[in-house]
């Protein structure tokens, strides 16, 4: 009867920091077997090797250290803290400008997009870098260069201008690319929670909704009640005048419905057919039964009016209240309203069955 999905708890900032504690243990692992194969091919400074060790355990750390509960600023700023510890002395014993480990700059902002999907922190670290360039330019006559490469001036600024410039279009893309990405999750996301024909939540959805009002009651302490409602004799209605009307008058119950929310904190969905979920927070049973009462009221004095007809709408609605001290899973109480409001069907129908738990 219920839907899983309701009380998914897979959040995707979790996934995401996840992914970014992952991808920080392969650059360790990927720094360190650099520093281990290269001297194998290439005669190097022990310098390198020593800075390539210290790398391995900053980006060890930094794995151990991250963990779901971090926020994404402090996520931000551990990626741009790391990838200039990395690159700084790396470039600085190895031409500046010139060094082999320049061409990683155009990365890091594309990479900082994908992890932590923060426009202002790429944006931060494109400005760092270009910062970086320019103050290595300026002092490149003073680095020490363990590489003994001699490169002229001219291309040395030339490089540095393309470094920039390769790293500017790098984070225009990236953050273009999280813009769009971010729409269209909007829209998925949306489309994923809404049902298709009456534009409310769709069973996933208000189950959704459902869970966080139960775990918000359980730390605040207030009490919220859960609504069936299923309209009378549909099939009905469909015989009578078609499935397109009867799918007419489900987009008119399910705007009645909405409209008789009090707070942000109610929530209303499309359970399953003609029937409808509704979830009435910070409520007490005597208040729920108001409202519902309302409901009904509401419902049958405003008919649908399909060409020459007017359909009369009615509905049987189950309540089930938890009380405070008694906060029941959401599941007991979907099922006590279920009970209820088949009780209310067998006693004749459009009536409200409060049932007490």
């Amino acid at each position: 009867m219920f839907d899983v999905a309701g009380s998914d708890k897979v959040d995707t900032e979790v996934l995401r920091v996840l992914l970014a504690k992952k991808c920080m243990l392969y650059v360790a692992c990927l720094i360190a077997f650099a520093t281990v194969v290269r001297p194998m091919f290439v005669e190097q400074s022990m310098v390198f090797t020593y800075i390539g060790v210290f790398n391995s355990c900053l980006g060890l750390s930094f794995y151990f250290y991250i963990s779901p509960q971090i926020k994404k600023v402090t996520l931000s700023f551990i990626i741009i803290f790391y990838s200039l510890l990395a690159l700084v002395p790396l470039l600085v014993i190895s031409g500046g400008v010139n060094s082999q480990f320049s061409v990683i700059f155009p990365i890091i902002p594309i990479f900082i997009c994908l992890l932590v999907y923060s426009a202002k922190a790429a944006w931060l670290m494109c400005v760092m870098l270009t910062v970086l360039v320019v103050a290595l330019l300026v002092s490149e006559m003073h680095l020490p260069n363990y590489t003994e490469e001699i490169v002229s001036e001219s291309k040395t600024k030339s490089r540095a201008f393309w470094i920039v410039l390769s790293t500017i279009l790098s984070t225009i893309f990236s953050v273009e690319f999280l813009r769009i990405t971010n729409i269209y999750s909007t829209r998925l996301n949306r489309q994923a929670n809404m049902d298709v024909l009456t534009k409310i939540s769709n069973r996933r959805s208000v189950l959704k909704s459902l869970y966080q009002i139960h775990e918000r009651s359980l730390l605040e302490g207030e009490a919220y009640a859960v609504i069936m409602l299923d309209i009378d004799f549909f099939k009905r209605i469909n015989d009578q005048y078609g499935h397109s009307v009867g799918d007419q008058v489900l987009v008119h119950v399910a705007k009645i419905l909405e409209t008789s929310l009090r707070t942000k904190g109610d929530s209303v969905g499309r359970y399953g057919g003609e029937e409808f979920l509704i979830i009435l927070s910070d409520v007490t049973a005597e208040q729920a039964e108001n409202i519902a009462n309302k409901i009904l009221e509401t419902l049958e004095s405003a008919p649908f009016l399909f060409k020459d007809n007017s359909i009369t709408i009615t509905a049987t609605v189950g309540i089930c209240c938890s009380e405070v001290g008694q906060l029941s899973a959401p599941e007991t109480l979907i099922n006590h309203a279920d009970t209820a409001l088949y009780q209310g069907k067998k006693e004749g129908r459009n009536r409200v069955i409060c049932c007490q738990h």
